[in-house]
């Protein structure tokens, strides 16, 4: 006698909605719905009944890197008609993603930080000039002034010796 059965499962669909707000740039929130509906299973001629499930929780984000994602949460179900699923699942996760467009993206970074250095070199470079083309004006005012007065000494000097003749 033969003990071979065989266990089936129907396709689970699942349906996520979430409320997320940015706390800061890299932490972020969530409140999070799901309907979870099929997933029939059959062993043998036995069968248990399909899934029509509500879900609710949250979950908390930490971006790490570019690359790298935090996520803690938890999801309990509240309701539905199925009364096998009785599910409440703390997670903790840690996903990593790659992409040639976050490649791009930080390689656009690095080049705009290259660049604003060097505007920013070149700003100053040239608010250095100003203030040199300034002292050097300045100097040429006071070489001016100097030579007046050392043309009136002169005059003057000269005036002394001819009245003291």
């Amino acid at each position: 006698m033969s003990n071979n059965t065989t266990l089936k499962n129907d396709l689970l669909f699942q349906l996520d909605a979430h409320l997320t707000r940015d706390f800061t740039d890299d932490f972020w929130g969530s409140l999070d719905a799901v309907w979870y509906y099929g997933a029939e299973s059959t062993i043998g001629n036995l069968s248990g009944g399909e899934l029509n499930d509500v879900g609710v929780g949250f979950t908390l984000g930490y971006q790490l890197t570019n690359n790298w994602l935090l996520t803690t949460g938890y999801t309990a179900t509240v309701g539905g008609d199925s009364e096998d699923l009785d599910l409440g699942t703390f997670h903790l996760n840690f996903v990593y993603g790659w992409h040639e467009l976050i490649e791009g993206i930080e390689r656009l970074e690095d080049a705009q930080a290259k660049l604003d250095k060097r505007r920013f070199r070149n700003m100053i470079a040239q608010e250095l000039d100003a203030e040199a083309r300034a002292k050097d004006e300045q100097i040429a005012d006071l070489r001016a002034r100097l030579e007046r007065v050392e043309a009136k000494m002169a005059e003057f000097t000269n005036s002394r010796t001819v009245a003291g003749r």
